[in-house]
């Protein structure tokens, strides 16, 4: 079985504070290893402050669609300590909850795009296609936040990639 992986990030000019904020860790086919505090076992998606100060997560959005970039806008009142990680659920029928977005992933392969809004709409931060996923594995930069994407067998959601 093949599985494709691209990665596009895009640095943004006079930016200091979106490009720090990344993609760091999802799965798209979560059956065991994370469940949510209804019970549920859905897709989820973490992102990684990969700077040296905390950042505010308003004007941020993950999608599973380059067209629909403020698909799932993520909270406004965040602040995501320098490190840290924050971790989204992917649940369609959930509303009301700003740990979960607003739709799911494929485990048969799209892409996560981050965006975050410049004031004129949003823009791609990043970018990622991913190819068919295994049930109960993640996909993982190692080291967090600007190594290579790779399969991972012990998922980390909301912790260091190891």
């Amino acid at each position: 079985m093949r599985r494709i992986l691209l990665l596009t990030p895009l640095l943004l000019a006079g930016c200091d504070v979106a490009p720090t904020l990344v993609l760091n860790e999802f799965m798209a086919s979560n059956t065991v290893t994370l469940t949510d505090s209804e019970g549920g076992t859905p897709d989820w998606i973490e992102v990684h402050n990969n700077g040296d100060s905390s950042i505010s997560l308003a004007g941020f959005s993950l999608s599973d669609d380059s067209t629909l970039l403020d698909r799932g806008p993520l909270p406004l009142d965040v602040e995501l300590e320098a490190g840290g990680y924050a971790l989204f659920f992917c649940e369609r029928d959930v509303v009301g909850d700003p740990q979960v977005l607003p739709f799911r992933l494929s485990a048969a392969g799209e892409e996560v795009v981050l965006s975050y809004d410049f004031g004129d709409g949003p823009e791609v931060v990043q970018s990622l296609t991913y190819g068919t996923q295994i049930s109960d594995v993640s996909m993982a930069r190692m080291p967090d936040g600007d190594g290579d994407w790779t399969e991972d067998t012990t998922p980390t959601p909301d912790a260091a990639n190891e």
